[in-house]
């Protein structure tokens, strides 16, 4: 057992291959292993494992006593078989297994510029009225989970709260070069009002927890995204954003929703569970999940993670409340908003122009801060009924 928990172990980009059955990007040397069972304990369970596998080509680097969550590393050729075999030899434990996931941040190629349309987004979902009842308040608090941010620029040094980098569990948090999509995503949820810069975040009042999950190379796996999420649940969060998304090749545009339904009794269903298990954590208290849909015009629901009925998840629409072309979408889609042509921060104090509905979620996120910052008691099923019963038809 690895003598520190949470200790995230680097993945060599070249280790990553496309699994067979759900096209999504993982690293092939590794499984989740979630002990269901609160009276169940990780060392136990570690001992146990060891006796039935004790060969050295199977390593648990990575552990979470709270949450009963280990990690292993085992041959590549054994990680379809491994599932089953664990369930098999440890009948006594009640077990998720699922593969390591490596999710993207998902922004496009910067459009060309227009000053005369860097504020239609404010304008389409009716943000200066909104502005009229509250710019938000310092007790309500928006998590932004992405790959880094630039704390020193002019819109976003304010108002911080218990900063995280995941990887190195410290306050460290930095954007740069490559890391530049957590800058732009959390502008447009909290960056500041009436500075003469730039536009204002869409709950420019609310405080703002920046949580980094990359380092240099940018993707983020799935343990760091639990990880941040404990971190944010952890540390007084009322809202989380998560403008991450899977990649998904051609063929996945041409899955309906009959055969989605169809894959969903067989496809991830440890990973949904245990996603499920971890955001009903969050719903219990009361804080609110918003997550981008994706960029690769399939159907939400194909990833696991997003299938939870109290998460919010958020499309793309374009500057005439069209869908995006670029834009997952489908029953599980919770609610739409501006993503094309949205202009926010970028690293070394300047700002930019993206695409994607990374974009639309920080702007949902920050309506949510708002809609707190009047009644902090709202509960998940009656701000998404507000979201759907106050929205546009698109």
């Amino acid at each position: 057992m690895p003598n520190k928990e949470q200790v995230h172990i680097p993945f060599n980009p070249d280790d990553l291959i496309e699994e067979e059955n759900t096209h999504q990007m993982i690293i092939s040397d590794r499984v989740n292993v979630y002990l269901k069972n609160s009276d169940d304990k990780i060392e136990d369970f570690a001992k146990k494992f060891k006796e039935e596998f004790p060969s050295s080509d199977y390593q648990i680097i990575y552990r979470d006593d709270k949450l009963r969550r280990i990690q292993i590393r085992v041959p590549e050729t054994k990680r379809v078989t491994i599932k089953d075999e664990i369930k098999q030899k440890l009948p006594n434990y009640k077990l998720l297994i699922w593969d390591e996931t490596i999710f993207q941040g998902g922004s496009f190629n910067d459009p060309d510029l227009k000053n005369n349309t860097r504020n239609y987004y404010f304008r389409n979902i009716n943000m200066f009225d909104a502005w009229k009842i509250t710019t938000g308040k310092k007790d309500i608090i928006i998590a932004v989970l992405d790959d880094g941010f630039d704390l020193n620029h002019d819109e976003l040094n304010d108002n911080i709260v218990s900063p995280y980098n995941v990887l190195y569990q410290n306050n460290k948090v930095y954007a740069n070069s490559e890391l530049t999509h957590g800058t732009h995503v959390a502008g447009l949820a909290i960056s500041e009002k009436n500075n003469a810069k730039g536009v204002c975040g869409i709950a420019p009042d609310c405080s703002f927890m920046p949580i980094q999950m990359a380092n240099n190379n940018g993707g983020f796996t799935s343990s760091a995204i639990i990880d941040g999420i404990l971190h944010a649940i952890n540390n007084g969060a009322d809202v989380i954003n998560l403008s991450i998304q899977i990649m998904y090749p051609e063929e996945a545009k041409q899955v309906t929703q009959k055969q989605l339904n169809q894959m969903l009794n067989n496809i991830s269903r440890d990973d949904e569970l245990f996603w499920n298990e971890l955001f009903e954590i969050a719903n219990d208290s009361n804080i609110t999940i918003v997550f981008c849909a994706g960029n690769c015009e399939v159907l939400i629901g194909l990833d696991a993670m997003k299938r939870y009925d109290n998460i919010i998840t958020v499309s793309a629409t374009d500057i005439k409340n069209n869908k995006a072309d670029f834009s997952n979408y489908g029953i599980k889609s919770t609610i739409s908003a501006p993503g094309v042509g949205i202009w926010s921060c970028k690293p070394g104090g300047g700002f930019v122009m993206e695409d994607g509905t990374s974009m639309s979620s920080p702007i949902i996120a920050g309506v949510v801060g708002l809609m707190k910052s009047i009644n902090p008691n709202l509960t998940n099923k009656e701000i998404i009924n507000i979201l759907k019963t106050s929205g546009k038809s698109v």
